[in-house]
């Protein structure tokens, strides 16, 4: 899934998701707001009093000047190294008492009568040496200082590039543990909140970044701002150390690349997020880069032109988000209609500090001891929108993708459904089909058999009555032949591929006729074979063999007692007819009896080759002939069943 907003679906409101991500950013905000005190009391002036007359000196011998502090700086002294001293009176204190410097325009130090001041608060950087307490202190950072008893004159010597054209704030001087009280109640407006606020930010959007990659989400959007989340804390870190790393010019050139590092990857998320960023866009980006480390570069060569370099850094960077801001009024509703506002609202807010902050450097607002950047919380405000932007984006994202997968799971359960419901059919017209065709075909075998043995039978009989050659005893043993043959014919159709029943039927014709004759019929037929199913046609060759043997002692060896056996063992169906009549002459089995209008022996054998049984005719020891048939079970025909 891209970045392109265009891809989803905003709703017109907020979502429940962003207020509790609001919710849980306001409440981070208010547990993690830090303060920094002094533990213990020792004991000083009674009150807390503000030194804010002094006399400032410049180093290129400049007659010293007495100032109100916060002083501003003369414009042709906001260029280059810095070098100035601020000579201070404190109140005559017989104790230790505490000293608080707000702020100061460039990195300086402090010295009491002569010799470096302790800093008491805060702590040193744990990133960094222990510094001495002649380093260059960190002039954003409001640091508390112990003077000795006694201490009869201040200075505090500024060496660096100023960051802002004001010399030195006022100082606070009193009992130290309320001078803490002071500097920690500064520390934590001016560092601890927005570094505290940047941190949730952090966390959230790091959270993000990791949900989409778990979930295989493409979000380059969430990348770019991580990495600012990521300067954000960088730039917190370093440019709130105690003491300066490296040389005030040096630092504060990492100071405005921090910024840099924070803001393009901010504009590039922007771009991501609203899906306008292009090759141009990549090719602004990368101009931009190497025109401010090249200004940064400039800077650190040509001192004089530091200011200079960093002020076009910053500018260039306002101009960046300038620009994004426009884009995201432009483009709002790509990424939904308050996350698109929300986003105008982080970039105006950083816009509106950027104004604030040139309007105090102009001399147009007053310095106060608490002063801080609003460009800083500009940017912080720009970062809590893009994380509720950008976090919100990322959970309607998944919701898609949830609504895909669950829609996608529904397609595929109704299509295998349909799937399901056609093969369904189609076994059902295969089965219709081939119970057409079984129809069909059973339709033609009783035609055959009716055309190839009553059909015939009753022609015989008709043409011989009609030349008078039958006598009526023949021409009644015609018709009674093919009476028989068709109710062999119903009973192997009747029988529904069942062998026993269709037995059972011959048995109840044949079995009083029998008795007329004053033959008499043994009956053996296993009752298992009701569970044998055979093809009708199959039921139909074994019943017209039983017929035709039966018939055959009847008719040809005069016997007078007739055997009938049927049963079904290891798969092989056995069937036999014995009689105790005259049998065959010398033993041997004629192929054919030759009787015009019968088959004879010959017919039985086709019958029994043609179904894939093998039939014998046995000479009894005692006379007579047994007829034996073994029908495999396992045989093509014989399973089609």
């Amino acid at each position: 899934m891209t970045d392109r907003g265009r891809c989803l679906r905003p709703r017109s409101g907020p979502r429940p998701a962003a207020l509790l991500l609001w919710l849980l950013i306001l409440a981070s905000l208010w547990l993690l707001l830090p303060g920094r005190s002094m533990a213990g009391r020792i004991d000083g002036c009674d009150r807390l009093s503000r030194l804010t007359q002094a006399q400032r000196h410049w180093q290129d011998g400049a007659q010293a000047e007495s100032v109100t502090l916060p002083d501003r700086v003369p414009r042709e002294r906001f260029s280059g190294l810095t070098r100035a001293r601020y000579r201070f009176t404190p109140p005559a204190c017989t104790q230790e008492t505490g000293l608080l410097l707000p702020h100061t325009g460039a990195a300086y130090r402090v010295l009491a009568d002569g010799q470096p001041a302790q800093r008491i608060a805060p702590a040193d950087t744990w990133w960094l040496p222990d510094p001495t307490d002649d380093s260059l202190t960190n002039p954003r950072v409001p640091v508390l200082y112990r003077l000795p008893a006694g201490t009869q004159e201040v200075q505090v010597l500024l060496e660096g590039s100023l960051f802002i054209p004001v010399g030195s704030w006022a100082l606070t001087i009193g009992p130290i543990e309320e001078v803490a009280q002071r500097q920690a109640q500064l520390y934590r407006r001016s560092i601890d909140w927005t570094q505290s606020a940047g941190l949730v930010v952090t966390v959230v959007g790091t959270i993000a970044l990791m949900l989409a990659v778990v979930r295989r989400q493409r979000h380059p959007s969430l990348v770019w701002f991580t990495l600012a989340c990521a300067a954000w804390v960088g730039r917190g870190i370093y440019s709130t150390a105690t003491t300066l790393p490296l040389p005030a010019s040096l630092f504060e050139s990492g100071v405005a690349l921090l910024v840099f590092l924070l803001g393009l990857p901010l504009a590039i998320a922007t771009l991501h997020l609203l899906g306008r960023w292009n090759p141009t866009w990549r090719r602004l980006s990368l101009a931009t880069m190497v025109l401010v480390l090249g200004l940064l570069g400039l800077g650190l060569w040509r001192p004089e032109l530091e200011v200079t370099c960093r002020t076009t850094v910053y500018q260039a960077m306002l101009l960046w988000m300038l620009a994004q801001c426009v884009m995201a009024l432009r483009h709002r509703q790509v990424i939904g209609h308050w996350r698109g506002w929300l986003l105008v609202a982080g970039y105006a807010a950083l816009l509106a500090g950027a104004c604030r902050d040139f309007l105090l450097v102009q001399g147009v607002f007053s310095v106060q001891d608490d002063m801080q950047s609003l460009l800083v919380w500009g940017y912080l405000v720009l970062l809590m929108a893009m994380a509720v932007v950008g976090a919100d984006h990322v959970m309607q994202a998944l919701t898609l993708t949830r609504d895909l997968n669950q829609m996608l799971e529904q397609k595929v359960a109704e299509r295998s459904a349909a799937l399901e419901r056609s093969y369904e059919q189609q076994q059902q017209y295969r089965i219709g089909q081939a119970r057409e065709r079984a129809r069909a075909e059973e339709r033609e075998r009783i035609v055959r058999e009716m055309h190839d043995g009553i059909g015939g039978q009753l022609m015989t009989a008709l043409r011989g009555v009609e030349r008078g050659a039958f006598s009526q005893e023949r021409l009644a043993e015609l018709l009674q032949e093919s009476l028989d043959d068709l109710r062999l014919i119903i009973d192997a159709t009747a029988a529904d591929t069942r062998l026993l029943p269709a037995l059972a039927a011959w048995r109840h014709r044949w079995d009083p006729r029998l008795e007329a004759l004053g033959i008499e019929l043994s009956w053996q037929v296993d009752e298992l074979m009701g569970g044998q199913d055979l093809p009708a046609d199959l039921v139909l060759q074994l019943m017209r063999i039983l017929q035709e043997a039966v018939t055959n002692a009847v008719k040809h060896a005069q016997a007078s007692r007739v055997e009938v056996h049927c049963s079904a063992a290891s798969d092989v169906l056995r069937l036999e007819v014995a009689d105790n009549g005259r049998g065959c002459p010398h033993g041997q089995i004629p192929s054919q009896q030759v009787q015009p209008g019968r088959h004879g022996l010959q017919s039985m054998r086709t019958r029994s080759t043609a179904i894939g049984a093998e039939i014998a005719w046995l000479a009894e020891p005692e006379g007579g002939l047994r007829v034996r048939l073994e029908l495999p079970l396992s045989t093509p025909r014989a399973a089609a069943g």
